[in-house]
């Protein structure tokens, strides 16, 4: 009885995915910083191009 056989997770927990309860949190804050980052260079791209864009679009209306 010194070396006693390790016992498996059932197989619920398991196919549930809570057995690696690390894995799933890292899943979650890789699809969280996913949709972070996303959101950014969403925002920091319509500043770089929408910004300037309406600015030429103001100045040629004021010309026309």
């Amino acid at each position: 009885m010194l070396c006693q056989p390790r016992r498996s997770p059932s197989l619920i927990i398991v196919l549930i995915g809570f057995y690696h309860f690390d894995d799933f949190t890292g899943v979650i804050k890789d699809i969280l910083k996913f949709i972070f980052t996303s959101i950014c260079y969403l925002l920091a791209g319509a500043l770089i191009v929408g910004i300037p864009l309406y600015l030429i679009a103001l100045v040629l209306e004021k010309l026309n």
